[in-house]
């Protein structure tokens, strides 16, 4: 990546670290199956697991570097499972975020595995069947922004 790209997707990472920061907060939504094909379509007949939120909301990121966006590591992201399933995917968006198909919605999509998946997911959990009424927490996370700008 060229240093004009590489510049323009930390200043995208930290624009989306404002976005995700304000605007009434974000959330983290685990869902089973299935998958929606592009982040601007509707949640569709996927099922919600859990709903990752934090004490101190909003979710809170530390300052964006090499076009990484990282969960801040002094706050503790967690949710209660709604449901029983396995987590194949997962999105960052805000808290108003009702799953209905946008492309105003700032979201971020991510598949979910095992680490012993191949090939790998975006995320990897240790476990991802989760029971409904049990506790799920992040301890990590990095979102790496990529994006297109050979046109710049």
């Amino acid at each position: 990546m060229g240093k004009m790209a590489a510049l323009t997707a930390v200043l995208l990472a930290t624009a989306l670290k404002t976005q995700y920061e304000s605007d009434g907060g974000s959330c983290i939504r685990l869902y089973g199956t299935p998958t929606r094909a592009d982040t601007a379509d509707s949640i569709g007949a996927a099922v919600l697991l859990c709903i990752l939120t934090s004490s101190s909301n909003p979710l809170e990121f530390e300052i964006p570097t090499d076009q990484i966006l990282s969960k801040s590591i002094v706050q503790t992201w967690e949710g209660t499972n709604l449901a029983s399933g396995t987590a194949v995917w997962g999105c960052l968006s805000p808290l108003t975020d009702t799953g209905a198909a946008s492309t105003a919605i700032h979201r971020f999509d991510f598949s979910i595995g095992l680490w012993t998946d191949s090939p790998l997911p975006d995320y990897k959990m240790s476990n991802n069947v989760l029971v409904a009424g049990e506790l799920t927490r992040m301890n990590q996370a990095n979102f790496t922004i990529v994006r297109d700008v050979s046109d710049i």
